[in-house]
């Protein structure tokens, strides 16, 4: 289950056409998803691979707007005590998907008589780990990450459910640190590049946009939460 809020302030627009400015209201988003998630291992070729298939029911404060999700598989080609690598592929099921399909490779490696490991997964993230202190953990890397929400549109140019997706690539710095076994708490900061944002008619293609832009790399801090019962 996931919700996200967003809200969005403008400040005074300029309007050439009039030669006057003017100003916006706050923009308000509420987003809501669900998933159900189910995984199949078997072997291939004498090694091991993990299926995956995802579906995911999502939509927001209007009501549910789409049905979308991924298959994935992955051979491991190598798994020892600190090294373990897989192979595969994911495809996206849903035609608005920036990236419908892509390779997956994984590699992750603790390091001989280190504290240091990395963890890399294509085309997702390059992490370099190391423990700190006896509860924590810093990470130094970057990660591919991606946002949509749903766009209730009533102008005369643009009328009905519209969808906005935006790819982002963050570089910076993550601290966890283990308050419990369960409950572990992180710190997130900075700097997060916007590869691409586009606004499409709702569940279509995003090469056949009806607006995209370009940001410039900005700053960016996080803190949270997550509790583990298991």
């Amino acid at each position: 289950m996931r919700y996200k809020y967003e809200t969005y302030e403008f400040g005074d627009i300029y309007n050439y056409a009039s030669a006057s400015t003017y100003t916006r209201e706050k923009e308000e988003f509420h987003y809501f998803a669900a998933a159900l998630s189910a995984t199949y291992m078997s072997s291939l070729f004498h090694k091991p691979v993990i299926y995956n298939a995802t579906a995911t029911v999502d939509g927001n404060q209007d009501n549910i707007q789409r049905v979308k999700g991924f298959v994935t598989a992955n051979i491991v080609l190598k798994r020892t005590a600190n090294t373990t690598i897989t192979i595969g592929a994911l495809a996206m099921l849903d035609p608005s998907a920036i990236i419908p399909i892509t390779l997956l490779f994984t590699y992750n490696h603790k390091f001989q008589d280190s504290k240091w490991d990395i963890d890399f997964i294509l085309p997702q993230r390059l992490l370099f780990r190391r423990q700190l202190l006896e509860n924590g953990r810093i990470s130094l890397g970057t990660e591919l990450n991606s946002e949509s929400f749903y766009l209730n549109l009533n102008t005369s140019n643009l009328k009905g459910i519209y969808e906005l997706n935006q790819l982002e690539l963050k570089s910076g710095i993550t601290y966890e640190y283990r308050i419990t076994p369960q409950i572990i708490g992180f710190l997130k900061a900075g700097v997060n590049n916007i590869l691409s944002t586009r606004v499409t008619e709702r569940g279509e293609r995003t090469s056949n946009y009806i607006y995209d832009h370009k940001e410039d790399a900005q700053g960016y801090f996080r803190f949270g939460i997550s509790y583990n019962p298991f």
